[in-house]
C-alpha cells in the first residue's frame, strides 16, 4: 500500500511536471525562434571586425613664433611622439616654416620652406643644425627672430643645453644679411 502511495505520487508529480512543460515548450521555442530571426536580421553588425584605434604617446613641444607685434611667443603643439631624437627636432623644425598649420592661428614663422637641414648632431649636450644654403637668404629684419626662436625651441629639450647652427658645414658666426655676431653657443641668454 505505502508503494502503491509512492507510485501514484509520483505519477502526478510527473503529470502536473508533463503539462507545466507542454506549457513551456511553446514559449521557448517562441523565444528562440525570435532570436534567431533577430540575429540573422543583424547578422552583418555581429560579423563586422572591429577597429581599435591605438593611439601613439602624444609628445607636447613649444614653438616660438611671431605674433602680430613681431614678438616672440611660446606656442605649445602635440605630435606623436618619435622614436630617435633627430626625428623629433626635425619635426620640430619644420614647424617653424612658412607652410606651418600653426601659421594658421594667426602667427608668423621665422624659417622659409626651402630651408633644408642636411645634419643634426648632439655632442656634449650640445646640439648642432647644419642647414642648407637657403638659410641665408632670410630677411636681415627676421634674422634675429630666428636664431632666437630656434635657440627658445630647441633649448627646451633635457638633452639640449646650447646650440650651433652652421650652415653647409661652416659654422655660422655672424648672421648673414646684418653682419650681427653671434655666440659660439646659443643658449637661453640670447633674446
Amino acid at each position: 500500500p505505502k508503494l502503491v502511495l509512492i507510485i501514484a505520487d509520483t505519477f502526478r508529480k510527473c503529470k502536473s511536471f508533463f503539462k507545466f512543460f507542454i506549457f513551456l515548450f511553446p514559449i521557448i521555442a517562441i523565444c528562440i525562434t525570435v532570436g534567431a530571426l533577430f540575429m540573422a536580421g543583424h547578422e552583418d553588425e555581429l560579423n563586422q571586425n572591429f577597429v581599435v584605434n591605438i593611439e601613439k604617446e602624444q609628445t607636447y613641444r613649444k614653438e616660438y613664433m611671431l605674433d602680430n607685434d613681431n614678438y616672440l611667443v611660446p606656442l605649445t603643439f602635440a605630435f606623436d611622439s618619435k622614436e630617435l631624437l633627430a626625428d623629433d627636432i626635425r619635426y620640430v623644425i619644420s614647424m617653424l616654416r612658412d607652410d606651418s598649420p600653426l601659421t594658421t592661428k594667426g602667427y608668423q614663422t621665422v624659417l622659409n620652406n626651402n630651408v633644408k637641414i642636411q645634419g643634426i648632431e648632439l655632442e656634449n649636450n650640445i646640439l648642432n643644425i647644419d642647414f642648407s644654403k637657403e638659410f641665408n637668404d632670410h630677411e636681415a629684419s627676421k634674422e634675429e627672430k630666428l636664431i632666437e626662436s630656434l635657440t627658445w625651441t630647441l633649448t627646451q629639450y633635457d638633452e639640449v643645453s646650447g646650440l650651433t647652427i652652421s650652415v653647409d658645414g661652416v659654422k655660422l658666426e655672424t648672421l648673414p644679411q646684418s653682419g650681427i655676431a653671434i655666440p659660439d653657443v646659443l643658449d637661453k641668454t640670447i633674446g
